[in-house]
């Protein structure tokens, strides 16, 4: 994504929040596999709620059908779908667990699957075995990814057991 169009969209938050008389600077965000997070500092005299009363206007100002104000140890993000929503790869998976050691020792243990990236961009693991996981729920709304996840961790199952 070009940094153009990301600067154009925190301008144009700016722009919504300081109009609603919510003032906060965009100070960095994060680019993942579906959405891209913009950081926000609130001036000192601005609520929390009222950023967060602000989405659907976020969002209809960015032209996207949702926008999500969330708070994450501390930081509070305006959160919007990437136009172009990238697939995590069981294979790219694969390559940057072979990458790195801890995670390959970490999945080679009895009962450990891949689940997909964490919001860091970090290989999740499930490790099945733990005496911390008595039961592995898959749930959620349709075509929300259940059947893909299951498939991961049957395939990591078969490769890696």
């Amino acid at each position: 994504m070009e940094r153009k169009i990301l600067n154009f969209q925190a301008d144009k938050i700016e722009m919504i929040l300081a109009a609603h008389k919510a003032p906060a600077r965009v100070w960095g965000g994060r680019l993942t596999a579906r959405t891209i997070q913009f950081h926000i500092a609130p001036a000192a005299n601005t609520k929390i709620a009222k950023v967060e009363s602000l989405s659907n206007e976020i969002a209809l100002a960015l032209g996207v059908n949702a926008a999500r104000v969330t708070r994450t140890d501390g930081t509070l993000s305006v959160e919007i779908p990437r136009a172009e929503a990238k697939f995590v790869a069981f294979a790219d998976l694969k390559t940057r667990l072979n990458a790195d050691d801890a995670l390959c020792r970490a999945l080679a243990q009895a009962g450990t699957a891949i689940l997909g990236l964490d919001a860091e961009g970090v290989p999740l693991l499930l490790r099945m075995s733990s005496p911390d996981v008595a039961h592995c729920l898959i749930a959620g709304t349709t075509g929300s990814g259940k059947t893909e996840l299951l498939r991961a961790i049957i395939a990591s199952f078969v490769q890696h057991q």
